[in-house]
């Protein structure tokens, strides 16, 4: 079997420096940031629901566990509540009065942050540069391609691909 090797722009974390247990994000994922924001509702509706409840017994700590895992892997890809965890509840009390997903969420947003980052301040083709405001502070936006012209987009194709 050939091998296709290209950047994907999938980065690699092992969890607490342990390289069996390895996670792969895609960094510049465009959905990436759609996708956290969608399970912000189911955040709001998790916490709702077991947020009054005092004293918890197995099954909803059982199932708190099997809902927070589900929205990690909605938002991060499936499969990485598991590495990140292993069978350990994912809601167990950890350091610093965390709990175990929150120190794990805290760590990933903080890598992912300075990975998109470093991914944005990479080198630009010059083709694609002439659609991008000029360099600020933050990540440049993307063009607006539904404000250009068809001649623009026809242009913009031609020197992507050529």
């Amino acid at each position: 079997m050939k091998n296709l090797n290209f950047d994907s722009g999938i980065r690699e974390y092992a969890i607490n420096g342990d390289e069996s247990r390895v996670i792969r994000i895609c960094v510049t994922d465009m959905n990436l940031g759609k996708r956290i924001a969608d399970c912000e509702n189911d955040v709001e509706q998790i916490a709702e629901k077991y947020g009054s409840i005092e004293h918890p017994d197995m099954e909803q700590l059982f199932e708190l566990d099997r809902e927070v895992r589900a929205v990690i892997d909605k938002a991060f890809g499936a499969g990485v509540s598991e590495t990140a965890f292993g069978t350990v509840n994912c809601c167990s009390p950890v350091g610093g009065g965390k709990l175990l997903f929150e120190g794990f969420v805290t760590a990933l947003a903080a890598q992912i942050k300075a990975d998109v980052q470093a991914a944005a301040q990479q080198r630009v083709r010059p083709e694609v540069a002439a659609y991008l405001p000029e360099h600020t502070d933050h990540p440049p936006d993307l063009p607006q391609i539904d404000q250009l012209t068809e001649a623009e987009k026809i242009a913009l194709l031609k020197r992507l691909l050529g």
